[in-house]
Protein backbone atom coordinates (compact mmCIF):
# COMPACT_ATOMS: atom_id res chain seq x y z
CA UNK A 1 0.00 0.00 0.00
CA UNK A 2 1.67 3.45 -1.03
CA UNK A 3 2.25 5.86 1.75
CA UNK A 4 -0.42 7.89 2.82
CA UNK A 5 -3.00 5.96 0.84
CA UNK A 6 -5.89 4.26 3.39
CA UNK A 7 -8.18 1.28 1.84
CA UNK A 8 -10.86 2.11 4.93
CA UNK A 9 -12.65 4.88 4.73
CA UNK A 10 -12.61 5.90 8.42
CA UNK A 11 -8.67 5.44 8.72
CA UNK A 12 -8.92 7.81 5.61
CA UNK A 13 -11.04 10.50 7.20
CA UNK A 14 -9.00 10.39 10.69
CA UNK A 15 -5.75 10.62 8.46
CA UNK A 16 -7.32 13.60 7.04
CA UNK A 17 -8.78 14.91 9.56
CA UNK A 18 -12.26 14.89 8.10
CA UNK A 19 -14.90 15.55 10.89
CA UNK A 20 -18.28 14.60 9.39
CA UNK A 21 -18.17 11.22 9.33
CA UNK A 22 -20.42 7.94 10.46
CA UNK A 23 -18.79 4.51 11.44
CA UNK A 24 -16.61 3.73 8.45
CA UNK A 25 -19.31 4.01 5.88
CA UNK A 26 -20.37 7.59 5.04
CA UNK A 27 -18.60 10.90 5.17
CA UNK A 28 -18.70 14.71 3.91
CA UNK A 29 -15.96 17.26 3.49
CA UNK A 30 -15.67 20.26 1.60
CA UNK A 31 -12.78 21.68 0.02
CA UNK A 32 -10.30 24.55 -0.96
CA UNK A 33 -7.34 24.12 -3.69
CA UNK A 34 -5.20 22.65 -0.43
CA UNK A 35 -7.46 19.73 0.30
CA UNK A 36 -8.68 19.20 -2.87
CA UNK A 37 -5.01 18.77 -4.28
CA UNK A 38 -4.17 16.28 -0.75
CA UNK A 39 -7.23 13.84 -0.71
CA UNK A 40 -7.53 13.48 -4.58
CA UNK A 41 -3.59 12.05 -4.35
CA UNK A 42 -5.00 9.53 -1.72
CA UNK A 43 -7.72 8.18 -3.69
CA UNK A 44 -5.91 5.37 -5.23
CA UNK A 45 -7.33 1.60 -3.90
CA UNK A 46 -9.45 2.56 -2.00
CA UNK A 47 -12.64 0.86 -0.53
CA UNK A 48 -15.34 3.40 -1.01
CA UNK A 49 -17.22 5.30 -3.72
CA UNK A 50 -16.25 9.21 -4.20
CA UNK A 51 -18.92 11.87 -5.51
CA UNK A 52 -17.08 15.46 -5.73
CA UNK A 53 -18.84 18.27 -6.99
CA UNK A 54 -17.34 21.67 -7.63
CA UNK A 55 -18.92 24.49 -7.13
CA UNK A 56 -16.20 27.41 -8.32
CA UNK A 57 -12.63 27.16 -10.27
CA UNK A 58 -11.41 24.39 -12.17
CA UNK A 59 -9.33 21.61 -11.62
CA UNK A 60 -7.21 18.60 -13.49
CA UNK A 61 -7.12 14.63 -12.71
CA UNK A 62 -5.97 11.59 -14.15
CA UNK A 63 -8.41 8.53 -14.28
CA UNK A 64 -7.22 5.30 -15.21
CA UNK A 65 -4.72 7.27 -17.49
CA UNK A 66 -7.39 9.46 -18.63
CA UNK A 67 -7.42 13.14 -18.51
CA UNK A 68 -9.80 14.79 -17.02
CA UNK A 69 -10.87 18.86 -16.70
CA UNK A 70 -13.17 19.53 -13.83
CA UNK A 71 -15.10 22.87 -15.17
CA UNK A 72 -17.09 24.90 -12.87
CA UNK A 73 -20.55 23.56 -11.69
CA UNK A 74 -19.86 19.86 -12.45
CA UNK A 75 -19.74 16.60 -10.90
CA UNK A 76 -17.37 13.45 -10.52
CA UNK A 77 -18.25 10.14 -8.90
CA UNK A 78 -15.16 7.73 -9.15
CA UNK A 79 -15.40 4.12 -7.83
CA UNK A 80 -12.95 2.10 -5.70
CA UNK A 81 -11.80 0.64 -8.69
CA UNK A 82 -9.88 3.37 -10.45
CA UNK A 83 -6.71 4.89 -9.88
CA UNK A 84 -7.14 8.60 -9.84
CA UNK A 85 -4.13 11.01 -10.19
CA UNK A 86 -4.31 14.93 -9.04
CA UNK A 87 -2.45 17.23 -11.85
CA UNK A 88 -3.63 20.59 -11.09
CA UNK A 89 -6.36 23.09 -9.53
CA UNK A 90 -7.01 26.98 -9.63
CA UNK A 91 -6.58 28.76 -6.03
CA UNK A 92 -10.44 29.27 -6.02
CA UNK A 93 -11.58 26.47 -5.90
CA UNK A 94 -14.66 25.13 -4.01
CA UNK A 95 -16.36 22.25 -3.54
CA UNK A 96 -17.79 19.12 -1.64
CA UNK A 97 -16.71 15.33 -1.46
CA UNK A 98 -18.94 12.93 -0.37
CA UNK A 99 -17.46 9.48 0.57
CA UNK A 100 -19.57 5.99 1.09
CA UNK A 101 -18.26 2.73 1.61
CA UNK A 102 -18.55 -0.03 -0.93
CA UNK A 103 -20.30 -3.07 0.59
CA UNK A 104 -22.40 -0.47 2.71
CA UNK A 105 -23.69 1.31 -0.54
CA UNK A 106 -23.89 -2.52 -2.50
CA UNK A 107 -26.53 -3.34 0.26
CA UNK A 108 -28.71 -0.47 -0.78
CA UNK A 109 -28.58 -1.58 -4.57
CA UNK A 110 -29.25 -5.41 -3.52
CA UNK A 111 -32.72 -4.09 -2.19
CA UNK A 112 -33.41 -1.31 -4.95
CA UNK A 113 -34.99 -3.30 -8.17
CA UNK A 114 -34.22 -0.38 -10.69
CA UNK A 115 -30.64 -1.02 -10.28
CA UNK A 116 -30.81 -4.92 -10.64
CA UNK A 117 -30.34 -4.04 -14.52
CA UNK A 118 -26.45 -4.89 -16.03
CA UNK A 119 -26.33 -1.73 -17.66
CA UNK A 120 -27.28 0.30 -13.89
CA UNK A 121 -24.68 -2.36 -11.86
CA UNK A 122 -21.81 -1.55 -14.43
CA UNK A 123 -21.49 2.11 -14.92
CA UNK A 124 -21.40 2.20 -10.70
CA UNK A 125 -17.79 0.35 -11.65
CA UNK A 126 -16.75 3.41 -14.28
CA UNK A 127 -16.29 6.64 -13.40
CA UNK A 128 -18.62 9.38 -14.47
CA UNK A 129 -18.28 12.88 -15.41
CA UNK A 130 -20.76 16.26 -15.74
CA UNK A 131 -21.31 19.85 -16.37
CA UNK A 132 -24.27 20.72 -14.44
CA UNK A 133 -26.83 23.16 -14.20
CA UNK A 134 -26.80 25.35 -11.07
CA UNK A 135 -30.31 23.90 -9.97
CA UNK A 136 -28.65 20.65 -9.93
CA UNK A 137 -25.52 21.48 -8.08
CA UNK A 138 -27.91 22.87 -5.70
CA UNK A 139 -30.01 19.76 -5.46
CA UNK A 140 -26.67 17.54 -4.51
CA UNK A 141 -25.39 20.47 -2.56
CA UNK A 142 -28.27 20.09 -0.44
CA UNK A 143 -28.72 16.09 -0.41
CA UNK A 144 -24.64 16.43 1.24
CA UNK A 145 -25.80 19.22 3.34
CA UNK A 146 -28.46 16.61 4.75
CA UNK A 147 -26.07 13.66 4.84
CA UNK A 148 -23.28 16.13 6.97
CA UNK A 149 -26.72 17.10 9.36
CA UNK A 150 -27.54 13.72 10.07
CA UNK A 151 -24.26 12.85 10.92
CA UNK A 152 -23.82 15.22 13.17
CA UNK A 153 -26.94 14.64 15.07
CA UNK A 154 -28.45 12.09 17.51
CA UNK A 155 -30.92 9.97 15.02
CA UNK A 156 -32.17 6.64 16.16
CA UNK A 157 -32.04 5.29 12.72
CA UNK A 158 -29.43 6.59 11.49
CA UNK A 159 -27.57 4.62 9.69
CA UNK A 160 -31.44 3.83 7.40
CA UNK A 161 -31.56 7.90 7.05
CA UNK A 162 -27.99 7.99 5.55
CA UNK A 163 -28.92 5.34 3.23
CA UNK A 164 -31.86 6.81 1.65
CA UNK A 165 -29.76 10.60 1.26
CA UNK A 166 -26.74 8.34 -0.24
CA UNK A 167 -28.81 6.39 -2.78
CA UNK A 168 -30.57 9.49 -3.93
CA UNK A 169 -27.04 11.33 -4.43
CA UNK A 170 -26.00 8.11 -6.87
CA UNK A 171 -29.73 8.82 -8.26
CA UNK A 172 -29.16 11.98 -8.90
CA UNK A 173 -26.10 11.22 -10.75
CA UNK A 174 -27.53 8.04 -12.45
CA UNK A 175 -30.27 10.54 -14.03
CA UNK A 176 -27.62 12.62 -15.37
CA UNK A 177 -26.44 9.34 -17.41
CA UNK A 178 -30.66 8.52 -18.49
CA UNK A 179 -30.76 12.41 -19.55
CA UNK A 180 -27.88 12.38 -21.93
CA UNK A 181 -29.67 9.49 -23.57
CA UNK A 182 -32.68 10.82 -23.63
CA UNK A 183 -33.98 14.02 -25.78
CA UNK A 184 -37.45 13.63 -24.31
CA UNK A 185 -36.70 13.29 -20.94
CA UNK A 186 -39.29 15.14 -18.61
CA UNK A 187 -36.95 17.07 -16.25
CA UNK A 188 -40.48 18.09 -14.30
CA UNK A 189 -41.77 14.61 -14.13
CA UNK A 190 -38.40 13.93 -11.82
CA UNK A 191 -38.70 16.57 -10.14
CA UNK A 192 -42.18 16.10 -8.70
CA UNK A 193 -40.71 11.89 -8.18
CA UNK A 194 -37.88 13.82 -6.16
CA UNK A 195 -40.70 15.84 -4.05
CA UNK A 196 -42.77 12.91 -3.78
CA UNK A 197 -39.87 10.55 -1.94
CA UNK A 198 -38.55 13.46 0.45
CA UNK A 199 -42.42 13.83 2.02
CA UNK A 200 -42.48 9.86 1.92
CA UNK A 201 -39.74 9.61 3.64
CA UNK A 202 -40.03 12.76 5.69
CA UNK A 203 -43.48 10.81 7.15
CA UNK A 204 -42.59 6.96 7.34
CA UNK A 205 -39.01 6.90 7.81
CA UNK A 206 -39.33 5.76 11.41
CA UNK A 207 -41.74 2.92 10.00
CA UNK A 208 -40.78 2.18 6.87
CA UNK A 209 -36.64 1.28 6.33
CA UNK A 210 -36.44 -0.43 3.23
CA UNK A 211 -36.36 1.42 -0.24
CA UNK A 212 -38.89 -1.13 -1.74
CA UNK A 213 -41.56 0.84 0.42
CA UNK A 214 -40.46 4.01 -1.50
CA UNK A 215 -40.46 2.17 -4.75
CA UNK A 216 -43.62 0.50 -4.89
CA UNK A 217 -45.30 3.75 -3.82
CA UNK A 218 -43.45 5.94 -6.46
CA UNK A 219 -44.31 3.02 -9.10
Amino acid sequence: MDKGISHNLQEFAVQNNIKDLYGSIVATMPVNQETFESITKQLKYVNFYTIFVLVDGEAEVIINDNNIILAQQSVIRMTHTQNTEFVKCTDELDGYFLFCETNFYNNIIEKDPNMQDVFQRNILDTYIYFDITEAKISELLGIISQVEKTISQPHIYKTEMLSFLVHLAQMHINELIDSTSNELHDMKHKENIFKIFIHLASNNFKRERQINFYADRMN
